[in-house]
């Protein structure tokens, strides 16, 4: 049995959209954050930086703001006091831009309000 990554498949298409149509000098990349571990393997990526609730991508905008994109399966929401919420809060606290998207056309909408994306015509259904 094949099992759904919706999650995935969502950052996929975000980062596929973000390869062909992302403003030049827009730097992003994706946080690999997820996915089960060891203790052992948990303990290290600790040691090395890994902060629990980091967002799923990040972006540096000319002229040097640094916004972040969580993305959710369709319907899913970030929940309040967990390490998403805490991790959102201090980076609006830091200055930064924090958001969710639960599909590619509201992940659409937050990326041309940050400017990461070209303007364009983009065919939204919401």
């Amino acid at each position: 049995m094949k099992r759904k990554h919706p999650e995935d498949d969502l950052q996929r298409a975000v980062c596929k959209l973000l390869a062909y149509s992302a403003n030049p000098g827009v730097v992003w990349f994706a946080i690999p954050n997820g996915g089960k571990r060891s203790r052992v393997e948990a303990a290290i990526m600790a040691g090395l930086g890994v902060t629990p609730g980091a967002p799923d991508l990040a972006f540096l905008v000319p002229p040097g703001r640094a916004c972040f994109l969580e993305l959710k399966a369709k319907g899913r929401k970030i929940k309040k006091g967990d390490s998403q919420d805490t991790m959102r809060t201090r980076i609006r606290l830091a200055g930064g831009f924090s958001e969710e998207a639960d599909s590619l056309d509201r992940a659409i909408i937050i990326l041309l309000r940050w400017h990461v994306l070209r303007d364009g015509i983009y065919q939204l259904s919401e």
